[in-house]
Order: C-alpha cells, then structure tokens, then sequence
C-alpha cells in the first residue's frame, strides 16, 4: 500500500486533481453561434484562470467564457483536471497553437529540494536553459512516469532499481514550465534526483511494507541527462 500511495503522490500533484480521468471530450464544441477546438496545448495543463463572466450550456455541459488578452477561449469543468478543458475559437486554433509551442512564450523553472519539517524547496527560474532540452525532458517525463491506470505502459518502460537517497544530499528536482499570459503549466508532479551523475525520473518509491526501501526510476537518455547535470551543478547545494 505505501508503495501504490508514493506513487500516487506526484500523479495527483501533475493533475492538480482529477476530475474523471477516462473522461474523452469532443475535439469540437459549437457555443454561441462559433465552433471551439480543443487540442492546441498538447499536453499543458490549465492553470491559472480568468472568467468574463458569460456561461454557455449545451446540452449537459457547461461552458464558461474566459478573460485573454489574445485569444477567444472557453473552458469546460470536464475532461482530465479539475482545472477542466480549454476550447478556443476556430478562427483562432491554429495561431494558439503555434503560440503555445513556441519556447519563447514561457518561463522555465526547477523546485530543487523535498518539503519536510526542517527544510523548504526553493525554486529557480532558469529561462537561460536550453529550450530544447528542457522540452525533450518533459516529454521523456511524460512519456516514462507511473500511470496507476496502465499496467501495460508501466511494464514496457525500463527501470531501475535503486537505494532511496537522503534529501539532504541527494535533493528532489522538479523541472516545469509556465505560459507567459499565466494560463498553462507543465506538470509539476515529475521528479527526478541525480545519482552518480546521471539524472533518473522517479517512477516510484517502493518501501517494502517496512522490510526494505528503495527508488524505482527511470534513466534519463544520456545526452538529455548529461546537459541537465551540468546545467543544474552550479545550484545544486
């Protein structure tokens, strides 16, 4: 049990709270005489939201107009996050996309450490990183974590089992991204540690009903792991 619910922890915390996770929207909706598409932010997740005030229903399901400087979007409470779905307007699907894409519209962070009694993360905004490598990192994150609903995923990814560190020497990372206008994020439930200089994504941590301990993680690929290392030596304390 302890080891289902250590891995259940940085799910719940890349989801910020699921609403119902086998729940598949239309990619389209049709809301006040325009048609809205959902899909132009790959695998973000909402974030912070501001509403205009304006609510559509159609049929069972609700739609709320948001606030954007620079897009007509609506969000529906349904889907994979308690922060719901986001639609934007047809018209305007295409530049969301491509906006939402480029590296240029977001700001870069890694929480270095574990929150305990005695110690508090810290957070660095590191926008110098290369963009490329950051993307490549969360992919891989996304791609290789724990998915308690998909045996089969979990057993195809390449593990390796190794001792828990101490988070006093060993520190917790995790890496995320943010949208510029503050609407979407990258998951901040990945987290990763660096052992004998290699980074490794956690997968779980498994505590052997008391019997034993040890980390189950996943290799990052060596050219993604070695500028990350190096990357983040300087403020790794």
């Amino acid at each position: 049990m302890k080891r289902i619910i250590a891995a259940l922890i940085p799910f719940l915390l890349l989801l910020t709270g699921c609403a119902d996770l086998r729940l598949l929207l239309s990619d389209s909706v049709d809301v006040n005489d325009k048609t809205y598409k959902t899909g132009f932010y790959g695998s973000l997740i909402p974030d912070e939201l501001d509403y205009s005030g304006e609510t559509y229903s159609v049929g069972k399901t609700e739609y709320k107009q948001l606030e954007h400087d620079r897009f007509d979007l609506i969000r529906s409470d349904s889907g994979m996050y308690t922060s719901g779905t986001i639609y934007c307007s047809e018209e305007q699907f295409s530049e969301a996309e491509l906006y939402y894409s480029d590296p240029e519209n977001f700001s870069y962070y890694c929480t270095i450490g574990a929150e305990s009694t005695d110690n508090t993360p810290y957070t660095l905004n590191i926008d110098d990183i290369d963009t490329d490598m950051f993307n490549a990192l969360i992919e891989f994150a996304d791609n290789s974590s724990y998915d308690p609903f998909d045996s089969k995923h979990n057993d195809k990814i390449d593990k390796a089992e190794l001792p828990i560190p101490d988070n006093y020497i060993t520190h917790r990372l995790n890496f995320y991204k943010e949208s510029n206008d503050s609407l979407f994020t990258s998951s901040k439930g990945h987290e990763f540690h660096i052992i004998d200089d290699e980074l490794y994504l956690v997968f779980y941590y498994d505590y052997g009903h008391g019997e034993y301990e040890k980390l189950v993680g996943v290799k990052v690929p060596e050219e993604i792991s070695g500028y990350i290392v190096e990357y983040i030596k300087p403020y790794y304390k």
